[in-house]
């Protein structure tokens, strides 16, 4: 499914013989023994593993001086930032990386990348760095929603769930809630893309 695909993962999820050091300057000389649940899935579809961004020490804290966004305008990032900067300009079709409160959407928002928090458990954590091991599951960032799901269909376990196969497909019957108050004090520009993609889902349906 991804023969040859070049992908990377966050420095908190193990990949052999890449550095382990969750960005904490102790753990420098630490390497990979094993794969982490969600790259061995990846690998095993024929994905190839090209590096891991740095993000911040354990996990902890909103922004880092290692990447900040596309832009380089100096607005925070979370913890996912160097794997969404390094997707956002091409290195890779996506990346499997760790959300606890926000990590993976904060950096996509910043990016122009999508990503998906699963439902907690659907993507093995083994083999990760859980700094909060109650909340914190691996979610993926990629460029398209299509890459997403291609993504997923080998990230979800489940032999018989494929999202590439929802694409594309109508939203008739299906309810989805616009609550206002979420656009009070929103940006023009944001408002307006939220307001039109609530347009173009009742178009859908």
């Amino acid at each position: 499914v991804l023969h040859g695909i070049p992908l990377l993962a966050a420095d908190l999820l193990g990949v052999i013989g890449m550095p382990a050091a969750g960005a904490v300057r102790a753990h420098d000389a630490r390497m990979a023994v094993a794969d982490a649940g969600s790259v061995r899935l990846l690998r095993a579809a024929g994905a190839l593993f090209v590096a891991q961004p740095r993000t911040n020490g354990v996990e902890r804290g909103g922004a880092t001086r290692q990447r900040r966004g596309r832009t380089d305008d100096g607005r925070e990032e979370s913890t996912a930032n160097g794997a969404a900067a390094a997707v956002a300009t091409g290195m890779s079709l996506g990346a499997p990386a760790l959300d606890a409160c926000g990590s993976l959407h904060g950096a996509a928002a910043r990016c122009g990348l999508v990503s998906f928090k699963p439902t907690f458990g659907l993507i093995p954590n083994d083999g990760a760095h859980l700094p909060a091991w109650s909340i914190d599951h691996v979610g993926c960032l990629a460029l398209t929603v299509e890459d997403a799901a291609l993504l997923l269909d080998v990230l979800d376990p489940a032999p018989h769930v494929r999202y590439s196969r929802c694409l594309f497909k109508t939203l008739a019957g299906v309810r989805i809630g616009v609550p206002p108050a979420l656009l009070e004090g929103a940006e023009t520009s944001v408002a307006a893309a939220l307001r039109a993609a609530a347009a173009a889902m009742r178009q859908a349906g």
